[in-house]
């Protein structure tokens, strides 16, 4: 499996990418938030941020390009089987209560 999308997106987050690689089952929820940079009210680029949540409470976050984001979105689905894709009020009250119940194999989570 090729990691070279998101590597290029995520030079900085060596650990999610160890994660990813070495430890895909930890990473159980994955969801994203769409923001636009303007500054003093100028756009000047929008990007998607990706958000994964592990079993172990640890989370982590990566912005991609719009352009790149179906593919990566793509590559995850394959790399992370087991993980819960999407974000609602629900899903976050469960992480918070109990992160691992979010797991597809352990509880309610859906694609």
């Amino acid at each position: 499996c090729s990691y070279f999308l998101i590597k290029k997106s995520v030079s900085s987050k060596a650990e999610l990418l160890d994660r990813l690689r070495l430890e895909p089952e930890k990473v159980i929820w994955v969801y994203s938030v769409a923001y636009r940079q303007m500054p003093l009210g100028l756009f000047v680029t929008e990007k998607i941020r990706i958000y994964f949540a592990c079993s172990d409470s640890c989370q982590f976050d990566m912005d991609v390009p719009i352009s790149s984001y179906s593919a990566i979105m793509r590559l995850l689905g394959r790399i992370l089987p087991k993980a819960s894709f999407g974000w609602t009020a629900d899903r976050q009250e469960q992480y918070r209560l109990d992160p691992s119940s979010i797991h597809k194999d352990q509880g309610s989570g859906a694609r």
